[in-house]
């Protein structure tokens, strides 16, 4: 009996110990990581092991960690990533979308094909770094220490883990606790586990830029809109085609723009991306305008939704051609001798469409509401959208993720920039002028002047090698001073001191005034602009060393003849700046019927918005004409509103006229 007894117990461990080699085993297999398993066994160790003496300042420590992670897991939702954006996003404009005063998403995806975002390495080296660096300013253990503890080694070193589900934080260092003559170091019990997609969220986030990578479905939703809203609405351009229409049919292309930006900010919303969790439409144009996978995207992202916004007061830039000025219009297709068919009744409309503008990225776990967004620069160019002579494929792997830490490298053979800048009127020197070095797209923010000790403002700092890269110095209030320069240095040369003395201009403010010039054949008559006139007057001040421009401004006179206006010099040598000016009458007029031979144009009406004027030139300002005169005087051709279609045709092409009249254009000047 007592044998049988022996058995059944015998029989009865056997069982307790195949069930937990089983369950341990289980854990094993789902756990697949050593070090994940370490942490279940350290959490549960801890659990258990605190001293009771410490156990009050590990609960501490571990929640002011836990908030300190919240607080740049907040960072991170809003930043692409970032806990903190780098210096070389946030000074420059280019890499970033402005999200409010505060808050400036950087872009992961602008221009034609510059790509930037954090890998998952970089974002866990961001977060420990905020969390080392913020611990002893918000960590205080002044209660403690009246209760008698010791406490040292308060400048902690975290080692910080995103998984799937969680973010882990492990205490590395030691964190020495002593109470009653009893010591304890914290380093054995300290661990943190903030429960967030954060990772999910993030690689969502990577599969939807993959996809934009692959096929542009941003710009070809934007393109389609824009054919769509212009075939239905007269304010927007028709993107193609064949109209009979009669007349002189034209549009600004700043009036076009406003249009635009509020066709894609009420729209853009609705488009959507396959797998995530949206409420469908039973509507083909929606349908149409959801995102599909095109074999990247995953089949489903449980509980995550996916937003993308574009605002109207971000940025929106567009410029259309053909153009004249700033207006554009459809091309006459003359069928002379056909019946029934008159001249310039019949319109083709072939326009090449270039437009770029931000859209915000919203990842959202729809269980919690939290958040991980970043930017992207929707980019057409003549009508297509970002192509690419490859496709691009991302990889969740670290080392092979795109990653671009140019700005960043150290190297003891780099060459030494050094930069004085002083005011070019008043020849004070100019600290906190921003030095940027540009290399193919590579904007780095290298530092900002300072005064040394002769008094200068200088900079001096060994600069990325480069073989042509671009100085620029920038400073609210001056136009940027931009230079071509090299600093590359072979690997087995020695590096060099460049030194160079800059004037910043600093932008003088004007008065403008505008005067028209009433052609009526060989003679000119000048006026003042009328109250049902409108001027524009677009200044680009042209950079011939780098063959673009470095900045751009317009003046408006809306019926008034003085408005302000802010210049630099332009000496015709290195800049000048290039004039385009237009002459809108916003009179309601009748042009009578038109015959010509065998074809003839009925009569019709334009209710105003015709351009019945305008110039294009050259313009050197020089800088004694700038900083003796406080009025500019500018000057615009009129033919006089039309009476007839061929003086309505003339008044179109006085810019093309205006090289005629060049001596009567440039500006003149008045104390």
């Amino acid at each position: 009996m007592q044998n049988k007894m022996e058995k059944r117990g015998q029989a009865t461990i056997f069982i307790i110990l195949g069930i937990i080699v089983i369950i341990i085993a289980m854990a094993i297999t789902y756990t697949q990581s050593e070090d994940f398993r370490e942490r279940v066994q350290n959490i549960a160790f801890r659990s258990v092991a605190v001293p009771e003496q410490a156990q009050g300042v590990v609960n501490y420590v571990e929640g002011c960690i836990n908030d300190i992670v919240i607080d740049g897991l907040e960072g991170m939702s809003w930043q692409g990533g970032h806990v903190e954006v780098p210096i070389e996003i946030s000074a420059n404009p280019l890499t970033y979308l402005r999200f409010n005063e505060e808050i400036i998403v950087p872009y992961w995806l602008y221009g034609q094909d510059t790509i930037d975002y954090p890998t998952i390495g970089e974002m866990e080296i961001d977060l420990k770094n905020f969390i080392e660096t913020e611990f002893p300013n918000r960590c205080d253990f002044t209660e403690y220490l009246g209760l008698g503890y010791e406490i040292s080694n308060t400048d902690i070193s975290v080692d910080v883990n995103i998984d799937t589900n969680n973010i882990n934080v492990d205490l590395e260092s030691d964190f020495n606790v002593e109470i009653k003559g009893e010591s304890f170091n914290l380093n054995d019990y300290v661990f943190v586990n903030v429960p967030t997609r954060f990772r999910e969220l993030y690689q969502t986030g990577l599969d939807i830029l993959e996809r934009e990578l692959n096929g542009a479905p941003l710009e070809f939703d934007t393109i389609n809109l824009l054919s769509i809203y212009g075939h239905h609405n007269s304010e927007a351009i028709p993107f193609g085609g064949v109209e009979f229409s009669c007349g002189s049919k034209k549009w600004l292309i700043p009036n076009v723009r406003e249009v635009l930006r509020n066709v894609i900010a009420q729209n853009i919303i609705d488009l959507k991306v396959e797998g995530t969790q949206f409420d469908p439409i039973d509507n083909l144009f929606y349908e149409s305008r959801i995102i599909d996978s095109n074999n990247i995207l995953q089949s489903r992202y449980e509980n995550t939704a996916v937003r993308i916004n574009y605002l109207p007061e971000w940025p929106f830039n567009l410029d259309i051609s053909p153009k004249q000025g700033l207006s554009v219009s459809g091309d006459n297709i003359q069928l002379a001798g056909i019946p029934f068919v008159p001249i310039f009744c019949l319109k083709n409309y072939d326009f090449k469409y270039d437009i770029k503008y931000p859209v915000l990225i919203e990842v959202t776990d729809t269980n919690t509401g939290f958040s991980f967004r970043y930017a992207i620069e929707v980019v057409i160019k003549d009508n297509y959208g970002r192509n690419r002579l490859f496709n691009v494929d991302l990889d969740v792997d670290e080392n092979t993720l795109i990653n671009d830490n140019f700005c960043n490298v150290v190297d003891d053979n780099m060459d030494i920039i050094n930069v004085d800048v002083q005011d070019a009127m008043t020849r004070e020197p100019l600290e906190n002028v921003e030095v940027i070095f540009n290399c193919v797209e590579h904007y780095c923010n290298v530092g900002k002047t300072e005064i040394d000790d002769f008094g200068s403002a200088s900079f001096s700092s060994g600069f990325p090698n480069c073989r042509e890269g671009e100085l620029i110095l920038s400073k609210d209030g001056y136009s940027p001073f931009r230079r071509i320069i090299s600093t590359y240095t072979p690997p087995l040369d020695t590096s060099t001191n460049q030194g160079f003395s800059v004037d910043l201009e600093p932008f003088r403010d004007k008065t403008a005034e505008i005067v028209i010039l009433d052609v009526d054949g060989n003679n000119i008559v000048e006026r003042p602009i009328n109250e049902d006139e409108v001027v524009v007057i677009q200044l680009n001040r042209f950079n011939r060393e780098f063959n673009d421009y470095d900045f751009k401004t317009a003046i408006t006179f809306d019926g008034v003849s003085e408005k302000e206006v802010s210049l630099v010099p332009a000496d015709g040598a290195s800049a000048t700046y290039e004039v385009i000016s237009s002459l809108i009458s916003n009179k309601n007029i009748r042009i009578p019927e038109y015959n010509s031979g065998s074809v003839s144009v009925p009569a019709f009406d334009i209710d105003g918005g015709i351009v019945i004027g305008g110039a294009q030139y050259e313009w050197d300002l020089a800088r004694e004409n700038l900083d003796n005169n406080g009025r500019i005087i500018f000057y615009v051709l009129s033919n006089g509103i039309p009476r007839t279609y061929t003086e309505m045709e003339e008044g179109l092409t006085l810019h093309e006229r205006s090289q005629s009249y060049t001596n009567r254009l440039i500006p003149t000047y008045d104390e």
